[in-house]
């Protein structure tokens, strides 16, 4: 069982179906232009996590030789990238590499950042373009004092854009080249990654409440149990359907196409599933910027047409006014209030 089998389906059945949906501006809170497109189906999300997968191969040959975690048996990236189609491609691409991901937060205090670096020590950081500016300086300077190797920042907006030229404009200069690249290193990389249930998918820290934060180790036998078991809980598809209306928005009655909404932040597990949730059954994946979801969620329900959501109690507690249509939501991690006192 792996997530990827779910996302390759999915590309192969219904390769022009909304895959995921950017929705880069909510109210008055917008996010950083990423360079890519908002919506992306699913047969361009699986080619554009391919092509992204074959420069990080290449990342992680460059770091030097058996680039393994020694307790999870393969790479470990982090991921600082941490809203729209970019976080969604990271993750893709990561597992196509053939690496597990652990979630960075950059904005944490330096003394937290470097404990996660010692503990969990990531081949590669995974930023967007200005977490790089942000970063780029002072990560080499990180690096020269450390005594443990820091792992190499990559700007992974870059490498999506020019994956995404390669995908969409086959016949553009100097792609022809790339596509022959990515053609070879990826059916070479296809043969050494271990796509089985048992090895590891992610790595999450615990918030450090109660102790040092530890990090919970999670395979892909378990994350696709995980999905499938909420798919069945929360009124999602279990297995793909080929006979949906695609890019309905959640208005497109019994027929429409699922849309879940990512309402989590990338350093809290939940967020991973819900990408696992729309890929098992083929649903869109709807995504607001990181402030908006507890500032203003209902208008992000509103605005993406979220059919599915799975948040905490007190972020859903803001929604405070009619949000319209028919959803599903559940809520966890916290103590659940009274049916009563939630919002219509």
């Amino acid at each position: 069982m792996h997530l990827l089998d779910s996302l390759r389906r999915a590309a192969a059945a219904c390769p022009n179906r909304c895959a995921l949906r950017w929705h880069e501006r909510v109210g008055l809170v917008a996010a950083e232009e990423a360079g890519l497109p908002a919506t992306m189906s699913y047969s361009e999300l699986l080619a554009c996590s391919e092509a992204v997968a074959v420069s990080l191969k290449r990342e992680l040959l460059a770091c030097g030789e058996a680039p393994t975690d020694p307790e999870v048996g393969r790479p470990l990236l982090a991921i600082a990238v941490d809203e729209g189609p970019l976080l969604v491609l990271a993750i893709a691409a990561s597992w196509l590499a053939g690496a597990a991901v652990v979630p960075l937060d950059v904005s944490e205090p330096s003394a937290r950042i470097r404990m996660f670096l010692d503990d969990a020590a990531p081949r590669l950081v995974l930023a967007d373009a200005a977490q790089h500016r942000c970063l780029g300086s002072a990560w080499g300077a990180a690096a020269a004092t450390r005594a443990a190797a820091t792992p190499a920042l990559v700007d992974l907006s870059a490498m999506a854009r020019a994956a995404w030229v390669l995908v969409t404009q086959p016949g553009a200069q100097g792609t022809a080249a790339a596509a022959e690249e990515v053609h070879v290193e990826g059916r070479l990389g296809a043969q050494q990654v271990d796509e089985s249930g048992d090895v590891v998918a992610h790595v999450w820290y615990t918030s450090g409440s109660s102790g040092t934060p530890k990090g919970c180790v999670v395979t892909h036998r378990a994350l696709a149990a995980y999905a499938l078991a909420r798919n069945a809980a929360h009124g999602l598809p279990t297995r793909l359907d080929v006979t949906g209306t695609a890019d309905t928005g959640g208005e497109g009655g019994a027929d429409a196409v699922p849309v879940v909404l990512m309402a989590s932040a990338h350093t809290f597990d939940p967020c991973v599933g819900d990408v696992g949730s729309a890929w098992v059954g083929g649903a869109v994946l709807a995504l607001c910027p990181k402030r908006a979801l507890p500032l203003v969620l209902g208008q992000c329900l509103r605005d993406t047409g979220a059919s599915h959501v799975c948040t905490t109690p007190s972020v859903f507690a803001s929604v405070t006014a009619e949000v319209g249509g028919s959803r599903s939501v559940s809520v966890f991690a916290e103590s659940a209030m009274p049916f009563c006192c939630l919002p219509p």
